[in-house]
């Protein structure tokens, strides 16, 4: 074998131009997959988070025929399947530090609220289940608001004044959360908006109401959102006595729909990244063909001394298996350098996965190989006599 290989050097390298273009079109066709397969993840995995991070992972309640109450918060909470319950109240607001003013949507939560919506704290901390009982002034506000108000995005234990209702009312910043994690404010920029959270009893207090605007419950992994939403509001009917007192909205399922969008997206690009590959294996096709051709003497001088249909077949085949390696391995070094260079420019966590340059590599391999079987079948089927009178 060491043999053939040595050999399929020195014949690809007779024609040192052609196979180099056929070598290059081999590695263009490697890193073209090798960055459509990483994109493709990184995309999927990023999204993915950015769903888990806006609480896209549950199921809602929402008034309908009824109100929500605290007191339902509580059974909700209590319901089989439930792991977490927390009340949500949204408003459009204004928080200002005495000079600035920024706008916001202000919401109130409870202490589950990292649990939940997966708030995540870069400085400071959440709140507490005293600080929810006692009705504190405290808040939290995303680090793109704290640099905007206070030029850093530190600013734990500053003062600012929150619009609720018709009055501002004076808070204290207790934590600063992540404002966002690349793609969706890559793609909305200044259209996503500040946030700004405070215990939902506080801002109950200020709007002088006891109800909720929703409740989003986080569930349990062994419990369908179905059977959790059916219940819940047969519990909830059965307390109110009205049918159908409130609305629920199955979040986890927008999520499978949407991942299975982000899989057919995913299997598009996967078959982008076999074109290139085949488009590739075409030109080795071509190159393997002149070859042929211009060895034809060559070919017949090796039948007439004995060589058998195996030995012009392996010849050939090794040939294009060679110049799939070397373009593969060169593909390989330029698709990771590039996903390196990429992942640095954009600030994006694209992961090099060794199955992906595997899969590239032997996918290469294979289809030249496929690809140079024509032409070494002919080179083996080739009539000594004939090839010896060619010229």
């Amino acid at each position: 074998m060491f043999d053939l290989f040595k050999l399929s050097f020195k014949n690809i390298f007779a024609k040192k131009f052609r196979t180099i273009l056929t070598i290059l079109g081999v590695a263009v066709g490697v890193a073209s997959v090798m960055l459509i397969n990483t994109v493709s993840d990184t995309g999927i995995r990023q999204v993915n988070a950015e769903l888990d991070s806006l609480g896209v992972n549950g199921i809602t309640f929402s008034a309908d025929k009824a109100s929500i109450t605290n007191d339902d918060l509580s059974m909700i909470s209590k319901q089989k399947g439930v792991k977490s319950a927390m009340p949500i109240l949204t408003n459009k607001s204004e928080i200002s530090n005495g000079c600035d003013t920024q706008d916001v949507i202000l919401w109130g939560v409870d202490d589950s609220a990292k649990q939940v919506i997966s708030v995540n704290i870069l400085y400071g901390k959440a709140f507490s289940k005293y600080d929810i009982s006692s009705k504190n002034n405290i808040c939290l506000i995303d680090k793109g608001t704290s640099k905007k108000l206070f030029g850093r995005e530190n600013s734990v234990g500053k003062n600012i004044s929150i619009l609720i209702g018709n009055a501002y009312e004076d808070f204290k910043i207790t934590g600063i959360a992540q404002s966002d994690s690349g793609i969706l404010q890559s793609i909305m920029g200044t259209a996503l908006p500040n946030f700004c959270y405070i215990p939902y009893t506080t801002m109950q207090l200020g709007l002088s109401t006891n109800t909720l605007y929703q409740v989003a419950a986080k569930l349990d992994n062994d419990f369908s959102a179905q059977s959790v939403s059916k219940s819940v509001k047969k519990l909830l009917d059965k307390e109110k006595g009205i049918k159908n007192s409130v609305a629920s909205g199955n979040l986890a399922a927008s999520r499978s729909t949407l991942s299975n969008l982000l899989d057919t997206v995913s299997a598009v690009f996967a078959v982008i990244g076999i074109i290139s590959l085949l488009v590739a294996s075409l030109g080795i096709l071509t190159v393997m063909l002149v070859s042929v051709n211009e060895r034809t003497r060559e070919i017949g001088i090796k039948k007439a001394v004995g060589a058998s249909f195996s030995n012009i077949l392996a010849e050939f085949l090794f040939e294009a298996l060679t110049i799939c390696l070397i373009g593969s391995i060169i593909g390989s070094v330029f698709g990771t350098a590039m996903i390196i260079t990429g992942s640095e420019i954009l600030g994006v966590n694209a992961e090099i996965s060794f199955q992906n340059i595997i899969i590239s590599v032997f996918g290469a391999c294979f289809t030249g190989c496929v690809f140079g079987i024509y032409p070494a079948v002919k080179a083996a089927k080739m009539n000594p006599c004939e090839a010896l009178r060619y010229e």
